[in-house]
Formats: C-alpha cells, sequence, structure tokens
C-alpha cells in the first residue's frame, strides 16, 4: 500500500514541463529574472550574499545550475514568484517553477548561528520540482533549504509564521545538509532518492503529506522525517537523529505506512505515529523506545526492541515487550 501511494501522488507531480521550454536565458550576475515559460543556464559561480536574491524565477520558469554553484543572497539564493511588482525586493503571489541538476544552491547560514540566508530556495506559497536525475543537487547553509512559505507579507513585511506555509515541494536525487530550521520545510514533501543530514533541526518537515522513496535522514538536531498527516513510502533510513526518527504523531491522527524502513540510533522514538503499519522493516536502539503509536500497529515482518502506547503500556508486538 505504501509503494501504490508513492506512485500515486509522484505522478501527479512530476509532470512540471521544463524540457519543454524553448527559449533560454543567460545567468550572469546576481539579481537576474528569469521570465515567465523560460529556462534560465547558470553559466558561472555567483556568490549573491550581499544582494536579496540570487536569481528570480517568474511562472512557470526553470533554472538549469549547469554544474554550478550560487549562494546567498540576504533572503534567497533562488527564489520563485509570480510578479516583479510589490512591496519587497523579491517580487510577490506564489511561486511554480523547476531548478535542475547538477549543481550547489547554499546560503550563509552556519548553524547552529540563525543568521544568514532565509531560504536556499524560497517557494513563496507555491509549488517547486527540483530534480537532480541528470546530476544531483546539494542544498545547505540556509535557515531552511527549501521553504515552503513566503518570506514576506502582502504589506511587504517579514512573514515570521511558519516556514511551511501551503509551499508544494517535489524533489529527487538531492541532498540536504547543514541548514538551522530544516533541510525541506512545506506543507506538503514528495522526495525521491534524497538524503537530509545534519540540519540544526529537522531533516525533512511537511505540515501536511509526506510521500519518500528511497530516502535517508541522518544526524540531524531534532526529527529526521516529520508530517502532521501522513508518511508513506518504501526504502528509508532514519538514523542518529535527535528526536524521532520518523514522526506523524503530532496532530492527533497522524498516519504512518513504509516499507523497508531502517530507523536506529534516534535519540527518541525510532517511529510515532497514531495509526501505524510497517513491512519489512528493522527499528531497533532508539532513545526511548522504537515504537510509539496510539492504535496496536500493524507489523508485517518487521524487528523491533521495544514498542509504547501513550498511556505507557507495552503493545506485545517487539522482542523486549
Amino acid at each position: 500500500m505504501a509503494i501504490h501511494r508513492f506512485l500515486l501522488v509522484a505522478s501527479f507531480v512530476v509532470g512540471f514541463p521544463w524540457r519543454a521550454l524553448a527559449t533560454t536565458v543567460s545567468i550572469t550576475a546576481c539579481g537576474q529574472t528569469v521570465p515567465a515559460h523560460e529556462i534560465g543556464v547558470l553559466e558561472a559561480d555567483l556568490d549573491c550574499s550581499a544582494t536579496p536574491f540570487g536569481v528570480r524565477l517568474l511562472h512557470g520558469a526553470a533554472l538549469q545550475l549547469n554544474g554550478h554553484t550560487i549562494v546567498g543572497g540576504s533572503y534567497a539564493a533562488v527564489a520563485g514568484v509570480k510578479v516583479v511588482t510589490g512591496a519587497n525586493p523579491i517580487g510577490s503571489g506564489r511561486g511554480a517553477f523547476a531548478i535542475v541538476g547538477p549543481g550547489v544552491v547554499a546560503g550563509t547560514v552556519s548553524p547552529p548561528i540563525a543568521a544568514g540566508t532565509t531560504a536556499c530556495i524560497a517557494v513563496n506559497d507555491g509549488h517547486v520540482s527540483i530534480t537532480g536525475e541528470q546530476g544531483r543537487i546539494d542544498i545547505h547553509g540556509c535557515i531552511d533549504g527549501v521553504r515552503g512559505a513566503s518570506i514576506f507579507r502582502l504589506d511587504g513585511s517579514q512573514n515570521s509564521g511558519s516556514p511551511n506555509g501551503r509551499g508544494r515541494v517535489m524533489i529527487d536525487h538531492t541532498d540536504l545538509h547543514d541548514s538551522f530550521d530544516a533541510g525541506i520545510s512545506a506543507r506538503r514533501i514528495t522526495a525521491t532518492e534524497v538524503t537530509s543530514s545534519n540540519n540544526f533541526g529537522l531533516g525533512m518537515s511537511a505540515s501536511r503529506d509526506l510521500a519518500v522513496m528511497n530516502v535517508t535522514a541522518s544526524n540531524n538536531g531534532n526529527i529526521g522525517l516529520f508530517a502532521s498527516a501522513s508518511v508513506s513510502g518504501a526504502n528509508v533510513t532514519t538514523v542518529g537523529n535527535g528526536a524521532n526518527g520518523v514522526d506523524a504523531c503530532l496532530n492527533g491522527s497522524g498516519r504512518m505506512s513504509l516499507t523497508n524502513l531502517h530507523s536506529t540510533n534516534n535519540g527518541g522514538f525510532g517511529v510515532c505515529a497514531y495509526r501505524l503499519n510497517l513491512t519489512d522493516s528493522t527499528v531497533v536502539d532508539n532513545g526511548r523506545s522504537d515504537i510509539l503509536s496510539l492504535f496496536q500497529p500493524v507489523l508485517q515482518n518487521t524487528t523491533c526492541g521495544t514498542s509504547m502506547s501513550l498511556d505507557n503500556h507495552t503493545w506485545g508486538v517487539c522482542a523486549n515487550d
């Protein structure tokens, strides 16, 4: 069931038609804007740490990193917006854009100090397709590696609310690391062949749904993989995170369905969900307990050390219960 759900979500989101865009724009300096439905091609490494943003993409535009690195600016290295007008230095309206690897998108943040680039990639309550299928993408060194929420409000003031916002992120063949708040913060995240490691906060944070395939979250300071409503997918590793490995416990109804999960040596629970279904998985040697769930977990060919319910009784499904 987990794999079928993942493929259904993935088939819906990966269809951003960046390959069909015909007109290209050479990106040779900081602060350039790629017009709607055109492709910007990064022609050199750019240090944009002294500017508000590195590159701005209008609706339906794409950026080919072309093997190069873009760093900065103060608000975003790459920002997707609908229009350039607005009472802020980035522009306004929801982003709808694509980023194509290989290459590096970075900021000026050095955790645990939370000062520097707000988002390596700013989605501004829209949606983005980040694909490293032609060569991996490296995203690091920002408050949020990928930020779903808008950075500014309509009146031009900075948005100090949740970094997740309404943003939807579709990402593959990417390494996220060493950001302050999270590798990704968005409403919905679909991730394939992605690693998220050594972030000061969370590996990935979805305020709604998280679909993962061939994903590793390791050595993050807080939770490895988090979603408020549902986590689904296969071939997932969470190891050495400061809190829970995989977490869907926040809103009282979170569901988790994973195949081939390996969750070990996390500081809190290996997995935490109100309804839990694990197949062909190993969840052992976690700090508080390996499994925490409200309802009795459904485990198929799964090894675990200890389990807990919310009222602190064991479920009798793990080796040491």
